[in-house]
C-alpha cells in the first residue's frame, strides 16, 4: 500500500479521533508524501 492509500485510511477512519486530531493527522501524512516524493 502507498502512502496515499495510508492517507486515504486515515480520512476514512471512523474511530473515535477527533475532527481536528484526525485533520492534523492527514495533514502530517500529506506533509510527509510530499517529503518523500522531493526526495
Amino acid at each position: 500500500m502507498g502512502w496515499s492509500g495510508m492517507v486515504g485510511n486515515i480520512r476514512h477512519d471512523k474511530s473515535n479521533i477527533s475532527e481536528v486530531e484526525r485533520d492534523l493527522m492527514e495533514q502530517a501524512l500529506i506533509d510527509l508524501e510530499l517529503y518523500l516524493l522531493n526526495l
